[in-house]
């Protein structure tokens, strides 16, 4: 009995069912617990449209059981469509548990409270914080300095399918050609309203404090004839030196509003995010300069004389400059198996546009792996133009003098405890600093320490 189950599994897809038989082949299948012959025989029932509450049963626990959960809700929605089960409601729940989409979860809890009867993990107020601190180290230290920076995040829920995240961020570089300093606040809302549908609006501030210094050093030859009878021709010939020195302070302001939306389907997922961007910066050019040479002067060829001559003074200009950035972006993210294991992928293209006619093309890959409840494996690769982002919704810190071309990421998270989640990040980018268009790497490390409450 075993092997023709076996087999009816595995030819299921060439020959065609009755009711009858489906019922008997996935019956024998789900009690023996060979779940992944069931979930071969169950989907490519489906797919011959063959549609009954035991298939569809029977075919979300094969799922379920082996870790696929978005394939699993796929059934147990049909199923719990028939007959609104206990058991049901659980495998329903607890798969958008196990996919981080707690606040559907949360709202099918109380939607279905009394099928479910599962215990609210709601509660009003902070959910979870979480502390960053890492180091960014630039491959040439004479071009760009190192990046010290540390993050504090507070994760909350206002109502059960709600989640709001806010989170004050610190930057700080020391460069050979001055210092930055920046500080950011970030603020979004996430809000699960009903048949997959995210609505995510956000907002991001930074400002940024900066003090750069430079040294131009010209060098100049000008000569003067005259002729005075009965003297002869008098030559004067004056060389000298230029030495500015370059002193540029300011503030740099800038203001992000995005809004993302998101459709889930299943194991797909659909989104569009747009983005605006303000970039205000207001900086003083101070230049303090030194002019120093000599007049040489002689007559008929021959030197006469030289005098030496010397003048200092300074410079201090005020302006102010201001851009407009605007985003289109679109996304496809799928949730797919590899042996069991559920992996979470994400493709995002954007198209980025500012006030001066400039435009680029931006795109990112995020992907995901469940290991199992207490470990993730999270990369990520990101590619841009020339323009800074609008925004990215998956790293929220940003320096905005460098504007980064790439960025390779990879974090791995675990949780040890019940309540404490540690992640550490390796990161390496390519930038492209916007002062002197000069190509900087970075390899960065940072650790990131959450705490759920």
């Amino acid at each position: 009995m075993i092997s023709v189950c076996i087999f009816s599994a595995g030819a299921s897809a060439q020959q065609k069912y009755s009711i009858l038989q489906t019922d008997s082949v996935t019956n024998s299948l789900f009690q023996k617990g060979y779940w992944k012959q069931l979930e071969h025989f169950g989907s490519n029932a489906s797919k011959q449209k063959l549609d009954f509450f035991d298939l569809d049963y029977r075919t979300g626990v094969a799922f379920y059981n082996r870790k696929m959960y978005a394939f699993s809700e796929k059934y147990f929605r049909k199923a719990y469509a028939i007959y609104q089960t206990k058991d049901i409601a659980q495998y329903i729940y607890y798969g958008l548990i196990f996919r981080g989409l707690f606040s559907e979860a949360e709202k099918f809890n109380l939607e279905n409270h009394k099928i479910c009867e599962i215990s609210s993990h709601y509660r009003k107020g902070t959910e979870s914080l979480n502390l960053d601190a890492g180091l960014r180290f630039s491959n040439d230290m004479g071009i760009a300095g190192n990046i010290l920076y540390s993050n504090l995040g507070r994760l909350s829920k206002p109502k059960p399918n709600v989640t709001l995240m806010q989170s004050i961020f610190y930057l700080q570089q020391k460069n050979p050609s001055g210092d930055y300093t920046q500080f950011e606040y970030f603020i979004s809302r996430e809000a699960f309203t009903k048949n997959g549908w995210y609505y995510k609006p956000s907002i991001h501030y930074a400002l940024t404090l900066f003090n750069t210094s430079s040294t131009a050093i010209s060098h100049y030859t000008d000569s003067i004839y005259s002729s005075l009878p009965p003297t002869g021709l008098i030559t004067v010939k004056n060389t000298g030196t230029v030495n500015d020195k370059y002193t540029i302070r300011g503030t740099n302001h800038s203001f992000n509003l995005a809004y993302q939306i998101n459709k889930r389907k299943g194991p797909l997922t659909f989104g569009f995010e747009p983005a605006a961007q303000v970039v205000y910066t207001a900086f003083r050019v101070k230049s303090n300069y030194t002019d120093s040479g000599i007049y040489d002067s002689s007559v008929n060829g021959i030197h006469v004389f030289s005098i030496p001559y010397s003048d200092t003074g300074s410079k201090t200009k005020d302006s102010t400059t201001i851009s407009y950035i605007g985003q289109i972006g679109m996304s496809i993210a799928y949730t797919w198996p590899l042996k069991g294991t559920p992996i979470f992928s994400r493709l995002s293209g954007y198209y980025l546009f500012d006030n001066k006619g400039r435009d680029a093309i931006a795109w990112n890959f995020y992907s995901l792996l469940t290991v199992n409840d207490k470990f993730w494996i999270h990369f990520s690769y990101s590619y841009k133009g020339a323009l800074p982002w609008a925004f990215n919704s998956e790293e929220i810190y940003y320096n905005t003098y460098n504007t980064v071309k790439s960025r390779t990421s990879l974090t791995i998270q675990f949780m040890p405890l019940k309540r404490f989640s540690p992640m550490l990040t390796y990161q390496y980018e390519q930038d492209l600093r916007a002062t002197d268009n000069i190509k900087v790497k970075y390899n960065s490390i940072y650790l990131t320490l959450k705490y759920r409450l």
